[in-house]
């Protein structure tokens, strides 16, 4: 039945002067909703807007306008996305003034207004319309479930709109509710979003353990191995990328990712020549692909430090021509590539401009055979100080006799 807005309005006052009880008087204001909700006219905005109105009145008792208001924000979710918005924005207008008493009715309509403009691709309005969302400054207690879904959506809505920064912001506002949470496909998409927003912040080793651990606890185990073996091969070197190159390599289930023989090559620190990236390069994301300031792609930043240690390791010293002969580069190329890593402190080495090469200056560890050496000669010294202390007159003899026979030598 078509409801017109003279109509509405008569009703609507009728029911000011109902008399039965308030169960009766609810639904009474129930039937109008369904009928404006049923509106495809043009009067459809304005009965909706009396109606609101009407429900928010001082007039209409708390215990009858509650539950109605609950349903309009219910049946709001059922209009079309274009219409739905702006009855909302008006229902905005109107509850504002007593938010006190329509707070969670507020709350509805904003996450409501949140997923109409995801859906349109708004996801910055999105997110900046649930931050609205009293959750932490209203007169109501939310759920610690209900502010962890928020603070997530948010997060998930930010990086969307290309706001690394503030995603990351609020998903640590969700981690600390995690804990109150037990529903595990919650959690799931909680660290899912999580370490994509650290992949995203090229937090690439963080970002990389965090796949890994979805991995075991996710059906998508295969998405989040794949992306774990993106994020720790265009991360740094280091005791923390190892460990993780360690488990994935240790993994069966990664041998049929494309280019998973890269894996191997980076844990054991063999040289990375450009052929060797084919593969991977094809599993590259967008936001992977990125050029920085320094004209690099992230994966060649990776692979040269990855590629210049894995030669200090074999080399003393080595000259920029067979560098770049290694890793199938200009002899200009590598030696840029060397002075950066240098001069950011990622590799200890130096330059030798006259013999135009590399010279390493890692401290190397002594071989177990050198330490066994070490320690007895050491022993064999304080062997030695101990006679000399005990016997002064015996020592000087001996030193005596030991320069005699030097100087025969000489």
């Amino acid at each position: 039945m078509v409801i017109t807005f003279k109509n509405t309005v008569l009703r609507l006052v009728h029911l000011l002067y109902f008399s039965g009880g308030l169960a009766d008087e609810a639904k009474s204001y129930l039937r109008i909703l369904d009928q404006i909700i049923s509106n495809t006219n043009d009067e459809l905005q304005e009965t909706f807007q009396v109606f609101i109105t009407n429900m928010v009145s001082r007039r209409i008792k708390l215990s009858v306008s509650r539950p109605v208001l609950n349903e309009v924000v219910s049946r709001l979710a059922n209009l079309p996305d274009r219409v739905a918005f702006d009855l909302c924005k008006f229902a905005l207008v109107r509850l504002q003034p007593r938010i006190i008493c329509f707070e969670e009715h507020v709350c509805g309509i904003l996450q409501h207004i949140g997923t109409i403009m995801e859906r349109f691709h708004m996801y910055r309005q999105a997110a900046e319309t649930l931050l609205t969302v009293p959750l932490e400054r209203g007169h109501r207690r939310y759920a610690a479930e209900y502010k962890f879904d928020t603070y997530v959506r948010i997060a998930r809505l930010f990086l969307e709109a290309g706001d690394v920064r503030k995603a990351e912001f609020h998903i640590k506002r969700a981690s600390l509710l995690q804990r109150e949470v037990s529903a595990k496909t919650k959690i799931i998409s909680y660290k899912e979003n999580y370490a994509s927003i650290l992949d995203h912040a090229r937090k690439f080793i963080e970002a990389a353990r965090r796949y890994v651990e979805l991995s075991a606890i996710s059906n998508m185990c295969m998405s989040f191995l794949r992306k774990a073996f993106i994020c720790i091969a265009l991360s740094a070197t280091g005791e923390q990328r190892s460990h993780i190159l360690f488990l994935l390599l240790k993994d069966k289930r990664t041998r049929i990712l494309p280019g998973s023989a890269l894996i191997g090559k980076l844990y054991y620190n063999v040289i990375i020549k450009p052929s060797d990236l084919k593969d991977f390069k094809a599993i590259l994301q967008p936001h992977h692909k990125i050029t920085t300031s320094d004209g690099r792609t992230l994966l060649e930043r990776a692979i040269n430090e990855h590629n210049l240690i894995s030669v200090s390791k074999i080399y003393n010293d080595i000259s920029f021509e067979q560098l770049a002969s290694l890793v199938e580069r200009t002899p200009t190329y590598v030696q840029i590539v060397a002075a950066e890593l240098i001069r950011n402190g990622r590799i200890p080495a130096v330059i030798d401009q006259i013999r135009d090469s590399l010279v390493f200056e890692y401290q190397r560890e002594a071989s177990p055979v050198d330490m066994e050496i070490q320690f007895l000669c050491n022993q064999l010294n304080s062997v030695f100080n101990k006679i000399a202390i005990a016997n002064p007159a015996w020592f000087a003899k001996v030193e005596t006799a030991i320069t005699k026979e030097s100087d025969k030598k000489c």
